[in-house]
């Protein structure tokens, strides 16, 4: 006999586990069982591809459910590092002319997503506000509207958490020109923060 629980998304007030025995499922309700699943915030890797496949391991070994780049890619290299991974990008201010449309490419050739300079994504019930970070205006007016339960970016190359106008404002680091290259792992939905440094 042996005994395994797989997650199912929620169903109403419940979620759902499994229970095999003898090749028989019988499906048990659990109450209120609650999953979190992890997020990766990455930014900055201006063509550092080293640095980059050492962030995919951490994203890997957390089992990340989705990961965000906030901005100045570098190039393709960067992009398929990150091969295999639910990755979402915005482009940064060094992502600028004809590398953007090449990075688009990329990056849709690896089934990722990009969402040009600004990107909105909702997981576990958390709306998720990201971009580089370069327009001052545009950023402090997605804090302002208190819309977001957490904005992600980058561009200082300096890890910061913070929180201002009730949102939780978080910066992974940078992977290049930085004292030490640095990731963040989100928990959701608790948005409970774990910085990596690579």
């Amino acid at each position: 006999m042996w005994l395994y629980a797989a997650a199912i998304r929620e169903a109403g007030a419940s979620k759902m586990a499994m229970h095999r025995r003898q090749n028989r499922q019988i499906l048990l309700a659990i109450p209120n069982l609650r999953f979190s699943m992890y997020l990766g915030l990455i930014s900055d890797t201006h063509g550092e591809t080293t640095l980059t496949r050492r962030a995919a391991e951490v994203f890997r070994r957390f089992d990340v459910g989705c990961v965000l780049h906030c901005g100045d890619i570098g190039n393709g290299e960067v992009v398929r590092a990150l091969r295999g991974l639910p990755v979402h990008y915005v482009f940064g201010n060094c992502d600028g002319g004809g590398s953007q449309a090449d990075l688009r490419m990329v990056i849709e050739e690896n089934h990722q997503h990009v969402h040009g300079m600004f990107g909105r994504i909702e997981r576990e019930g958390k709306r998720i506000f990201f971009l580089h970070g370069h327009q001052a205006e545009r950023f402090a007016a997605e804090v302002e509207s208190q819309e977001w339960d957490m904005i992600c970016y980058g561009h200082t190359h300096v890890r910061q958490v913070h929180i201002d106008h009730g949102t939780l404002l978080v910066n992974p680091g940078a992977l290049y020109r930085v004292a030490r290259a640095s990731v963040i792992i989100v928990e959701l939905p608790g948005m409970n923060i774990t910085p990596v440094l690579l």
